[in-house]
């Protein structure tokens, strides 16, 4: 008995000392470059976020008023287009 209300305090205790939002990103981040694989055009550089779309991610797809009009403009520059490199 004492073992079972111990074992259920330490489950509740689990529970309540969750890591932060961040933490967790981060963690998952972690996991996710670890286990990549490169797999022909596939590198490890497509889990790396260009500011457009970290902004987007920072802000849930919910952009402050004005900022999408910004990011669409920067990414319409002519620089902001690279072509493919060839194999």
């Amino acid at each position: 008995m004492i073992l079972a209300l111990a074992l259920c305090g330490i489950g509740v205790a689990g529970c309540a000392t969750r890591p932060s939002d961040s933490e967790a990103e981060r963690a998952v981040a972690e996991m996710i470059k670890a286990s990549f694989k490169t797999r022909g055009q596939a590198t490890i550089d497509r889990l790396s976020q260009d500011d457009a779309q970290a902004l987007c991610s920072k802000h849930a797809g919910e952009l402050p008023k004005g900022m999408s009009d910004g990011i669409e403009k920067c990414n319409r520059r002519p620089s902001a287009i690279r072509a493919p490199e060839s194999s």
